[in-house]
């Protein structure tokens, strides 16, 4: 019981923290992505700055690029990797509304390693107590999970592979729960991009 209670918080801590919750789930060492990988035309295909949802405040928008950030090894699987971007909108630094939107692409070398990437991805979060579901006709494969962390932040969490491709959309905000619908609109605009 106390195991599982502390991968639980081991996997919320993950979650609050400015990192891809695909590179979380491992407290090991871990080195930051090869900078051969942080590949430019990959971050084209993320969720644009003008694509965000109304609640953003565009004009206090912070941009971070996490791809250097980005920890392979916590997946075995990450070592197929091809090319990656993770982008993290945060919606003010002055707003009492604490709002953070993360856009990852991950390519894969192959379809095969893309799956079996997701697949343990999903795996990792199968303990934490969330809504999941997915969404029909996104990709070949798609999933998404809410759940919140001690009452004060709600998160949301759409994954979807695309062929060769993993994509993911996270949002975290301080007052109600980002739903599949909300997620799912964004995802659509990426997808389309992926096409």
């Amino acid at each position: 019981m106390e195991k599982k209670v502390l991968r639980l918080l081991i996997l919320a801590l993950c979650a609050t923290l400015p990192l891809v919750l695909v590179g979380c789930g491992s407290i090991a060492e871990s080195r930051p992505m090869q900078a051969s990988l942080i590949n430019r035309d990959a971050c084209e295909l993320v969720v644009q700055p003008s694509e965000l949802p109304a609640s953003f405040d565009i004009a206090h928008l912070v941009k971070t690029d996490l791809s250097s950030d980005y920890f392979p090894e916590s997946f075995h699987v990450h070592s197929d990797l091809s090319q990656l971007c993770v982008i993290d909108y945060e919606a003010s630094q002055y707003s009492a509304r604490i709002l953070h939107l993360q856009s990852a692409i991950l390519v894969y070398e192959s379809e095969e390693q893309a799956k079996r990437a997701l697949q343990e991805i999903v795996a990792q979060r199968q303990e934490m107590p969330e809504t999941r579901g997915s969404v029909a006709r996104l990709g070949d494969e798609s999933y998404y999970s809410g759940f919140s962390l001690f009452g004060m932040f709600e998160f949301g969490t759409l994954q979807w592979r695309y062929g060769t491709v993993i994509a993911e959309i996270t949002m975290r905000d301080s007052q109600e729960k980002p739903s599949a619908a909300q997620l799912e609109r964004l995802a659509r605009r990426v997808q389309k991009r992926l096409q």
